[in-house]
């Protein structure tokens, strides 16, 4: 693993240099390494003591079927596929997300049903919902490659995403027909038609882990940054402002401003991204306000707001401290008076008293979306607050979003991979831990214990490489 903080400052512009990658071979793997869960009986079992490595065959597909319920089972036993014609895809990544482990234990909304492949062993699912791949090969009955297989839209090297959530892609590899139920045909996965630079040296900002994490963090980012353009939109167009006339400058919180959501969410409200063309019309006066909690001394927090002030380009940082505090509140107020300002958003994920502070800044008629709730606390709205400010506190979640619109996901992918490529968007490394899965010679117990160091990992973000070519 390359440390970051001894990356030479003309480093590449995306983020490959973090992993050790290979040439590439099309070999085709004897087995499939899964990480799984079954269902959580007793609660005093932590995350990471859920997780098991299972080995299935590559004749053997898992269905995905959606529910909402994390006990409910598969109806038939998961036999093995009897497709004459398959494809075989190869993990490049995947991030080990909130998401994930709320699902491995049973705090969800959404699971895939849990299947069995016999009496002996329980009812269980693949973890995790983000990865990326890459087309390996097409496979005949008997698991050989088909040699020069054409197909209309997939070709060996293709790197694809999973296109629904609950596919579970914590695997070595991926195994799916190309034709009936269950098949690649199924709108399961889908091409990046924007392409992934899987280089070494990266020359494009659209690397591994920009879009392995882009499903998720990534989009729920873009996502908020539309919001923010058409709630503004919206609002001018009811005050009777023409396009260019707009002189208010308007505002959106973000607590957990150190989150990747909303330092990228900063950063596309400052790009050139324009939503339905909204930008030109509202000028140059989307502003972001992000709150970060202190560090352990003044002097550190400073240092970290400086840091998180220059990487974001947000236009104003306070403390969480500062946040919930009645006089510091009075004084964010005074800064501002006699300014055309309009604080009319917020995106939450921390909950509880954070979002009670940030209430009594927030303009009326403002939204705020609720996408976490990292305090573990919920959200308490003010009656004032509904009553003579007529805030609206709504929820956010980028996979029913996905669900629901189907054409939505490569929409967004093309947009993320447009900014980073011009660099108006950027990762930190150092906000990452990368955890490398040697696929020829790491055992079960050492897979096994890398995921788990990663679902307990504090402070980073884990990035799980698989690194198929030691």
């Amino acid at each position: 693993m390359v440390n970051p903080s001894k990356v030479l400052k003309n480093a590449p512009i995306n983020k490959n240099y973090l992993f050790n990658i290979k040439t590439a071979s099309n070999s085709v793997p004897s087995s499939i390494k899964n990480l799984i869960y079954s269902i959580k009986e007793d609660r005093s079992v932590s995350t990471h003591e859920n997780v098991k490595v299972f080995t299935s065959s590559l004749d053997l597909v898992f269905p995905v079927t959606g529910t909402s319920s994390p006990t409910e089972t598969f109806p038939k036993k998961v036999l093995p596929s009897r497709a004459k014609e398959k494809i075989l895809l190869k993990t490049i990544a995947f991030p080990i997300n909130p998401s994930d482990k709320n699902q491995i234990d049973g705090v969800y909304g959404s699971y895939s049903a849990k299947i069995q492949t016999s009496k002996k062993h329980p009812f269980f699912s693949i973890a995790g919902n983000e990865g990326l791949y890459q087309v390996q090969a097409f496979l005949n009955q008997d698991n050989e490659v088909i040699p020069n297989y054409q197909h209309p839209v997939y070709k060996v090297g293709d790197v694809v995403v999973p296109k629904i959530g609950n596919t579970g892609t914590w695997s070595d590899y991926k195994v799916l027909p190309l034709h009936g139920k269950g098949s690649i045909q199924k709108k399961t996965y889908w091409k990046v038609e924007s392409g992934v630079d899987l280089s070494p040296n990266g020359s494009r900002g659209f690397g591994i882990l920009e879009a392995a994490t882009a499903a998720v963090n990534g989009s729920t980012a873009l996502a908020f940054a539309e919001l923010f353009q058409k709630n503004v939109y919206e609002k001018l167009r009811k005050d009777g402002v023409k396009g260019g006339e707009n002189k208010t400058d308007f505002f959106c919180f973000a607590n957990a401003g150190n989150s990747q959501v909303s330092k990228l969410f900063s950063q596309i409200v400052h790009s050139d991204f324009s939503y339905k063309n909204y930008k030109p019309f509202i000028g140059d006066h989307l502003k972001t306000i992000s709150i970060l909690r202190e560090r352990e001394t003044p002097e550190k927090t400073e240092a970290f707001i400086e840091k998180i002030q220059k990487e974001t380009k947000t236009d104003k940082i306070i403390t969480e401290s500062e946040n919930q505090n009645r006089e510091s509140s009075k004084k964010f107020k005074e800064d501002f008076k006699g300014q055309d300002v309009n604080f009319n958003m917020a995106i939450n994920s921390v909950g509880g008293s954070s979002v009670s502070g940030i209430e009594k800044k927030l303009s009326n008629d403002a939204k705020v979306y609720t996408y976490g709730a990292m305090s573990l606390k919920g959200v308490a709205a003010s009656t004032t607050a509904f009553i003579f400010k007529n805030i609206s506190y709504l929820g956010f979640w980028i996979t029913k979003i996905f669900k629901e619109n189907e054409s939505l996901k490569p929409s967004y992918f093309g947009s993320l991979a447009k900014l980073y490529d011009s660099k108006q968007i950027a990762l930190n490394a150092e906000d990452y831990q990368v955890i490398e899965w040697k696929v020829k010679s790491d055992s079960d117990e050492v897979i096994l214990k890398k995921i788990q160091e990663g679902i307990q990992l504090k402070g980073k973000k884990p990035i799980v490489y698989v690194n198929h070519e030691e």
